[in-house]
């Protein structure tokens, strides 16, 4: 039998043991799998399989595969091989890998499993700032990096360097704080991967492998969700043109996600069943972008349509007709409208409702809805959650609520203490 090499590895399973599992190749390039801790070349010699240990880093194990490879289609035809280089030991130049070699290569894998456009260009921003921090800092390789006390002073350099050139922007409710949190949050994942560990725990062991103590790392400060009351939804509606109001409307009836809403098309509403969906979006001669839906996958259950709503939506898409575009809430040119935010905060701003205004405050008020009649586990299902904990947070009090929570304690008080 003819010589064949596969790349493999070693991943992590849940219950704490390895095993191997071969490595995806998309497009000429490996897709990391999740949990992999080495790589190995797997190939028959002389009649036995062989196992050779090829590094931790999978773009070093990849080149050794392509070689190796190589090798084996020179055999299969006949041809001498080709003499092997001696391999550089780890202290030599050839076998060190660069941070900005590293961090391309993250987002390269998380592009090919499917990372959405929103999250690649929060990581993709947030490691561009990191790896400029660190340059500063004379931190070019993954090496230096994983030296504890560099790697650490190129953390506190770039915890500094945020707040410094971090934009504040003047926004109600909003908080730098948070911002730091979810970049921090990105570059730990990222950090994972290269064997790092960027916080300690709360109470740590000596040997704690985390370069930042647990207090040092910023924290989101904890928000009470806000969902809108009866009043502000009326109060926008009153102020909307008819195309707003749709999208108003669109929000409030399905609690789909801002990204949702924008890549969903007619062909998601099913006219006949009363129902939506959301579905992937794939590329094609008539859609030149593709979209998957988070998690990659539809809703459980679809989501059903009230009739009134189904008419309003009929009647959309008959004065949309001449546009000849498949998207629901289009751009000018029908390609997706990533800025959706900024019309309903234009209704917002004329209707003069105070507070900040957020898309997302729809999809807790729909959750909220949802849960209150037909319990959290229906509201789990059309919101689209797969831990029942996640739609805990979004049920909230709206604004009427909690003016007439004040009006009962008021009068609970009045019977406690009496009045003079």
């Amino acid at each position: 039998m003819l010589p064949r090499v596969v790349l493999i590895a070693r991943v992590k399973a849940a219950n704490g043991k390895f095993l191997f599992a071969p490595v995806e190749i998309k497009r000429g390039r490996p897709v990391k799998p999740q949990d992999a801790t080495r790589y190995y070349l797997r190939y028959s010699e002389n009649g036995k399989r062989r196992v050779e240990p090829v590094g931790a880093n999978l773009n070093a194990a990849f080149v050794e595969f392509q070689n190796r490879e190589t090798q084996f289609t020179r055999q299969r035809a006949g041809l001498l091989p080709i003499p092997e280089l001696e391999r550089a030991d780890d202290d030599d130049e050839e076998s060190v890998v660069s941070l900005a070699d590293a961090i391309a290569s993250y987002l390269s894998d998380g592009r090919a499993t499917g990372w959405s456009n929103a999250t690649i260009s929060a990581y993709d921003l947030t490691l561009r700032n990191f790896l400029a921090v660190c340059e500063a800092e004379s931190v070019r390789t993954v090496e230096q990096l994983q030296d504890p006390a560099k790697g650490r002073a190129a953390l506190i350099a770039f915890l500094a360097w945020m707040r410094k050139n971090t934009q504040r922007r003047d926004v109600k409710g909003t908080s730098q704080d948070t911002t730091f949190a979810k970049r921090m949050t990105y570059l730990s994942a990222f950090l994972t991967t290269l064997n790092i560990k960027l916080r300690k725990g709360r109470n740590p062991r000596p040997d704690d492998p985390g370069l930042l103590r647990h207090n040092e790392v910023p924290k989101a400060p904890k928000k009470t969700p806000v969902k809108y009351g009866q009043k502000k939804i009326q109060a926008l509606l009153a102020a909307a043109n008819v195309d707003e109001a749709d999208l108003i409307h669109f929000f409030i009836a399905t609690g789909f996600r801002d990204e949702e809403v924008a890549y969903c098309e007619w062909s998601d509403i099913n006219f006949s069943a009363g129902t939506i969906n959301v579905h992937e979006k794939p590329h094609t001669a008539s859609r030149p972008w593709s979209w998957k839906p988070k998690d990659k996958e539809s809703r459980p259950r679809a989501i059903p349509l009230s009739k009134p709503f189904l008419a309003r939506m009929r009647e959309r898409r008959a004065r949309m007709t001449d546009k000849k575009c498949a998207l629901i809430f289009p751009s000018g040119v029908c390609k997706p409208d990533m800025h959706l935010i900024k019309i309903v905060r234009r209704v917002a701003d004329r209707a003069k409702v105070e507070g900040r205004v957020t898309l997302h405050a729809f999809r807790r008020t729909f959750g909220s809805m949802i849960a209150k009649r037909f319990g959290i586990e229906v509201a789990r299902q059309l919101l689209g959650h797969s831990d029942i904990a996640t739609t805990q947070l979004y049920l909230a009090a709206d604004d009427d609520e909690h003016g007439e929570l004040k009006a009962s304690i008021g009068d609970v008080m009045a019977e406690l203490v009496g009045t003079e």
